[in-house]
């Protein structure tokens, strides 16, 4: 009897060692597995949340390449008119800058007289405008489908002129100094942020931009 539990013995242990053996390799390659998920989850970070100044240039150059219409080798947008029919086609050339300029709305503190009167913080998120320079560009005035006549081609802002605004632009408010560079722009926009709702408008006392399809576009 003691000789046969003695030879079945190693046959025991031959087999605690299998098993073991499988055990070990199971969760090795488990761990692996966990690892290989892990390297792979951290390889995807989250994408990094744009500042409203990253977010209005975004806005602003989707806003644009939108409005206007790539036709051949030009850029055309229309300009409405007063409400008497007319209204004015442009044409623009070569690299197409845009800029943007704003800032979010400053908080006061608000008073006991304030709130009587049902004064209220600024809605806005960010207030500021945006422009548009190409190399050269013209118009013409737009009536029932036809252009009366093209203005000869004019080339942007010079060196010149540019130097001038730059060397009275230290005796100026920056809101004012970015206000004469959009003017010397071909389009340019007034743009805000209400509610999570980016809004475009024409600036100033210019007239609305709209899109004009290349079909409609008259032949020169």
């Amino acid at each position: 009897m003691e000789d046969e539990g003695i030879g079945k013995l190693p046959t025991v242990l031959l087999v605690s060692f299998v098993i073991g053996l499988m055990f070990f390799t199971n969760c090795k390659n488990a761990d692996s597995v966990s690892s290989s998920t892990n390297t792979s989850v951290s390889q995807s970070p989250q994408p990094r949340q744009l500042t409203l100044d990253e977010e209005a240039n975004q806005e602003a150059r989707n806003h644009w390449n939108n409005l206007f219409s790539k036709c051949g080798e030009s850029y055309f947008w229309l300009e409405t008119g007063s409400g008497m029919g007319t209204a004015r086609v442009f044409e623009a050339r070569g690299q197409m800058s845009v800029n943007v300029y704003g800032s979010q709305p400053k908080k006061r503190e608000l008073s006991k007289a304030d709130e009587l009167n049902q004064v209220e913080q600024p809605k806005e998120q960010w207030i500021g405008k945006s422009w548009v320079e190409f190399e050269v560009w013209r118009y013409g005035d737009y009536y029932n489908g036809s252009i009366y006549q093209w203005t000869p081609w004019k080339e942007r802002t010079s060196n010149a002129e540019k130097q001038r605004l730059e060397e009275m632009k230290k005796y100026m408010p920056p809101e004012t100094y970015r206000d004469m560079q959009a003017t010397q722009a071909q389009a340019r926009m007034d743009m805000k942020k209400v509610n999570n709702q980016w809004q475009f408008q024409a600036w100033g006392i210019t007239h609305p931009l709209q899109k004009i399809d290349c079909a409609k576009i008259p032949s020169n």
